[in-house]
């Protein structure tokens, strides 16, 4: 036995190293290298790391995403393996067992380690070292261009949301990704997690790839600004918000922070916009298919009608330039009445009175657009899994739900949501929302459920904004001036 006698030689993030002169029983690399110049009585592992054997090694020597090399002079009694890369005996190298080199598919992954190191280690996404994953960002940038190109108005919508508040939307990005789990485990508790979660999973992503284009752009352009470009157009101001936050990318530890910080911005930054949206529909009430401009009324005093004062005593003439609805007593020998008459009917009366037919309320108020509809709809959904939660979930989940939305629509029209945001489901004949009417709509929401969600898509190109459940049921859903109570005394 010779030099220090060491039972383990275990390293974190940085290199195992055993000199010539000691002697160990394990040594371990998680990734980092693990380099063997004197004795290991059992077996060495690195993971994340290359192998590196010029000592003795009883056991035997293992790299996980790193490759084994055995310098000249090695000697390992048990076998060989790599995972992922490839083994390298050296002149001079001896192995009593048996090599293996372990593929990660159909290819050897030779950057992983190189990858962990780099990138993992130091905490950034980017690294000149590590050479496939810039034709990973390339890939994604270019995903990014194409968003820019079809939908402009919607990153520029996101960038001015970052411009106009800045700080509001990296709160909001941050409430918005503390909330998605607790809506997601509720979700899941009460079994509407397995059709609605992955939506809202497919939305979250969305706004948060929306969200990084504009927030990019965002950047751009403020760079630009300090460099006198007032109107960069958003390709240009794309291009420097990118090349800027890539730089960022490649510095260790500010790399992640940076990652970290524009995925909550960009996330904000798509839900502000959004909601922004949402409150320029509600505010533009005009030239939406299906509104009339409301029904002109008459006047409560005509409606009731009104009696005129008797004329003066011995008269029998009319009152001049307005109708009087009150009979005249004439004493009998009143001339020009006939013999035996003693009253008159009234001299003149006045025109019947028309009122116009009350306007149905699925013609008198706007429509109800995709995005309110949408995010009452959320709402709603909130309170049904609440309610699904104290019943224990499916199958009597289930039936508290239909129950949440057939009751309210018969009794008042709307839902939580649909309070809210001052929405109202009405039927186009005018006719009251009976309790039949709102379960065949409630069930025909099914199936718009199940059909991937494109029963409620169709509200967003339909012209009447109406969903198929609502096609099926013969309703529409109005914006009302005002938010419609759910309780009156």
């Amino acid at each position: 036995m010779r030099g220090i006698r060491r039972d383990t030689v275990v390293a974190f993030g940085s290199d195992a190293e055993l000199p010539a002169d000691q002697t160990a029983e394990v040594v371990v690399a998680i990734l980092g290298n693990a380099r063997v110049e004197g004795r290991v009585l059992d077996t060495v592992v690195a993971v994340g790391g290359d192998a590196e054997v010029s000592g003795n090694v009883r056991g035997d020597v293992v790299a996980v995403w790193g490759s084994v090399r055995l310098r000249p002079g090695a000697t390992v009694q048990g076998d060989v393996v790599s995972v992922g890369r490839e083994v390298v005996l050296e002149p001079g190298a001896q192995v009593r067992g048996q090599m293996h080199e372990v593929a990660l598919g159909p290819l050897k992954w030779t950057g992983l380690s190189t990858w962990l190191h780099e990138c993992v280690f130091k905490l950034r996404p980017l690294s000149f070292r590590v050479g496939w994953v810039w034709p990973a960002l390339g890939v994604v940038y270019l995903f990014y261009v194409l968003l820019l190109l079809i939908f402009p108005r919607g990153v520029d919508a996101c960038a001015r949301a970052v411009d106009a508040r800045p700080v509001t939307t990296l709160l909001v990005g941050l409430l918005t990704k503390m909330l998605v789990p607790v809506v997601g485990f509720v979700l899941l508790l009460t079994g509407l997690g397995l059709l609605i979660l992955p939506l809202i999973l497919v939305v979250v992503m969305a706004a948060g790839i929306f969200g990084k284009v504009g927030l990019l752009v965002f950047l751009g352009r403020r760079l630009l600004g300090l460099l006198g470009w007032k109107t960069a157009p958003l390709f240009a101001a794309f291009v420097a918000g990118g090349a800027f936050v890539t730089g960022l990318y490649l510095v260790p530890v500010i790399g992640f922070l940076t990652l970290a910080l524009t995925g909550l911005w960009a996330l904000g930054a798509a839900a502000t916009a959004l909601w922004a949206g949402v409150r320029q529909e509600v505010r533009s009430s005009q030239g939406l298919p299906g509104s009339l401009p409301p029904a002109s009324r008459t006047d409560s005093s005509s409606e009731a009608g009104y009696t005129a004062p008797a004329p003066p005593a011995g008269s029998v003439g009319s009152t001049s330039g307005a109708a009087s609805a009150s009979p005249l007593t004439v004493s009998p020998g009143n001339p020009g009445l006939p013999p035996g008459e003693n009253v008159v009917s009234s001299l003149s009366m006045p025109p019947p009175v028309t009122t116009a037919p009350p306007v149905p309320e699925a013609w008198a108020f706007p429509r109800a657009g995709f995005w309110e509809r949408m995010a009452a709809g959320l709402l709603d959904l909130v309170v049904v899994s609440l309610l699904m939660a104290l019943v224990g979930g499916p199958p009597w989940g289930w039936l508290v739900a239909l129950a949440y939305f057939v009751g309210l629509w018969t009794w008042r029209g709307t839902t939580l949501g649909g309070v809210i945001l001052k929405l109202k489901v009405v039927r186009l004949d005018g006719q009251p929302l009976q309790f039949q009417v709102a379960l065949v709509r409630a069930l025909g929401a099914i199936v718009s459920m199940l059909v991937v969600f494109l029963g409620f898509l169709w509200i967003a190109w339909d012209k009447d904004r109406q969903a198929w459940h609502d096609k099926l049921a013969g309703t529409v859903v109005v914006r009302l001036p005002q938010n419609p109570p759910l309780v009156c005394f």
